[in-house]
């Protein structure tokens, strides 16, 4: 991975620092903690507090998962008495989205990369295939809502 300066692993001028302030990243599906490891680097240097998700391989949603994800976002936003950033990455930003949904006052923001939300009424991709990716999605995991 290349900065925006061209130096391998550079390119951090320019970018929000961080005061400290948790992050949570939830990988995508098929994917774990190594996926993520240079973007959670890349924000550790930044400043931020970061976490990855701990679970192993991302095979979807099951209640010992959810279970433990939840007691993650409890434990990070007790450790530093504020709201979590969540980054969920693919099926990893759909968990992401749905536990701020559950937990809105222990999370402060999600930013979800490739993953199959609609951010608005309009949707980010073509009605057909973001209606079609996220009932996928659904499917794949079991989930309809971190509360369920």
């Amino acid at each position: 991975a290349y900065g925006g300066d061209g130096r391998r692993g550079g390119g951090h001028r320019g970018r929000p620092r961080g005061k400290g302030q948790p992050v949570l990243v939830v990988p995508g599906f098929g994917a774990s903690d190594a996926s993520t490891r240079p973007l959670r680097r890349a924000l550790s240097k930044l400043g931020y507090n970061v976490y990855g998700w701990a679970q192993g391989t991302n095979l979807g949603m099951n209640s010992k998962r959810k279970n433990l994800l939840v007691t993650q976002l409890q434990a990070i936003n007790t450790r530093h008495g504020q709201p979590v950033a969540l980054v969920g990455w693919s099926l990893g930003g759909v968990f992401a989205r749905e536990l701020a949904r559950a937990f809105p006052a222990q999370v402060s923001q999600v930013f979800t990369l490739g993953s199959p939300i609609m951010a608005t009424r309009r949707p980010t991709t073509s009605p057909r295939s973001s209606i079609c990716l996220t009932r996928t999605a659904r499917r794949r995991t079991g989930m309809r809502s971190i509360n369920a």
